[in-house]
């Protein structure tokens, strides 16, 4: 087996493990939404709450809704952004192209405020270990591309 193919093996493993690890998470708190939202705001689930973040309003308004309805409104946000995105690829130029780009920006500044609510409430530092996994990985792809 080559470095490559290990390597791949190795991610589609931990990627096993995290996904039968959610499953796990998820399952626990399918008993009715009110146990799973207190378990999320006890800190119950995996990825306790962080208590760290420069911006409380990020955390006041997390605390408010809940896990569930932002996970909800993040599914509504992406919707929006999605939107946003095939409209600005439609529109060529002029006053429309304008009001399209700035659509886009709202749209994606609301899914990024939606997005460091979830990561608060789900675990900031298991989140981030993601990121920073998905971005060196990225960066090997480069990588490859370039020594092609």
């Amino acid at each position: 087996m080559n470095l490559h193919e290990l390597a791949v093996e190795t991610a589609e493993k931990q990627e096993k493990a995290e996904s039968e690890a959610f499953e796990r998470t998820m399952n626990t708190f399918k008993v009715n939404d009110d146990v799973a939202e207190q378990a999320f705001r006890e800190g119950l689930a995996e990825g306790k709450k962080d208590k760290s973040d420069k911006d409380q309003r990020i955390k006041q308004i997390a605390d408010h809704y809940g896990v569930l309805n932002q996970l909800e409104m993040m599914i509504e946000e992406s919707a929006e952004l999605t939107q946003a995105i095939c409209k600005l690829r439609r529109v060529n130029s002029g006053e429309g192209y304008k009001k399209a780009y700035k659509n886009l920006k709202e749209e994606l500044a609301d899914v990024i405020v939606v997005a460091k609510q979830l990561r608060y409430m789900i675990g900031k530092d298991d989140i981030d270990r993601i990121i920073n996994e998905k971005l060196d990985r990225q960066m090997r792809r480069i990588s490859d591309e370039n020594t092609d």
